[in-house]
């Protein structure tokens, strides 16, 4: 699934689209990101997210605890699948 998809199909245990609950500050961020990765299938996402990370790394600004953070308040708004599939990521760029 390309991430563009993502974001029409998706809503979270109150029915709510995860788009309905950004701060307004974080729209443009969010929005300008989504407009960048969009197209891109999940093996592109991957190699990119997997030289981020280690772009973070080597510069000392990789913080595994946020992410993990972070990730546990996406959960609530993924599939089974996706959540297992997250999972698996984070445990690839410990």
């Amino acid at each position: 699934m390309k991430l563009s998809e993502f974001k029409d199909n998706h809503k979270n245990k109150n029915n709510d689209t995860v788009e309905s609950q950004e701060q307004p500050k974080q729209d443009k961020t969010i929005e300008q990101l989504f407009n960048q990765y969009k197209d891109l299938s999940s093996n592109d996402l991957m190699k990119e997210l997997l030289n981020n990370v280690e772009k973070s790394k080597q510069n000392g600004t990789f913080d595994f605890g946020k992410l993990s953070k972070t990730i546990e308040q996406v959960l609530p708004y993924l599939s089974s699948e996706q959540q297992n599939s997250i999972l698996t990521i984070l445990n690839q760029i410990k």
